[in-house]
């Protein structure tokens, strides 16, 4: 069996796009061995507050994105959907890793397994279901009738 290349009408991203993200992800993972080995394990920002402000601000856009389109029934909610599901997985992760032990941890925890994971497999599964590949996923899942979408989402 040999693999071919696909054309270069039939490329989605120019041919150097591929490479050059390679080498950013080698790149930030050595940069991220390196904060590992070098940060504190302790840091007081003064912009802590806004830093969280500023992330939710722009989770929130995302949400009100996704509703929106997904209200319009748009075939373009595929994107702000992933969008929105990245940043419900970054929100829970650093949600849990910065809290303080105790309480507010289980708090984290809590709030990440009931509402942010569960809402960002959601978002991932409009964007599937947008994309056409709702199906195989369901297939793939077993997933009985009654806990697929009733959606009206336009077929390609």
């Amino acid at each position: 069996m040999t693999s071919r290349s696909p054309s270069p009408a039939a490329r989605e991203a120019p041919i150097w796009v591929a490479p050059l993200f390679l080498v950013f992800g080698a790149v930030l993972l050595l940069w991220d061995i390196s904060l590992a080995i070098t940060l504190p394990t302790q840091n007081l920002n003064r912009h802590y507050g806004l830093s969280w402000v500023g992330f939710d601000a722009l989770l929130a856009f995302a949400l009100f994105r996704t509703g929106w389109l997904a209200s319009k029934h748009r075939t373009q909610v595929e994107l702000p959907a992933v969008v929105t599901a990245n940043l419900l997985l970054v929100d829970a992760w650093f949600d849990v890793t910065s809290s303080a032990p105790g309480r507010q941890f289980w708090q984290a925890v809590l709030l990440a397994i009931v509402v942010e994971l569960p809402l960002a497999a959601l978002c991932l599964a409009i964007a599937l279901k947008v994309e056409g590949s709702y199906e195989r996923l369901g297939s793939l899942l077993r997933l009985p009738e009654r806990f697929k979408p009733a959606t009206r989402w336009p077929q390609k």
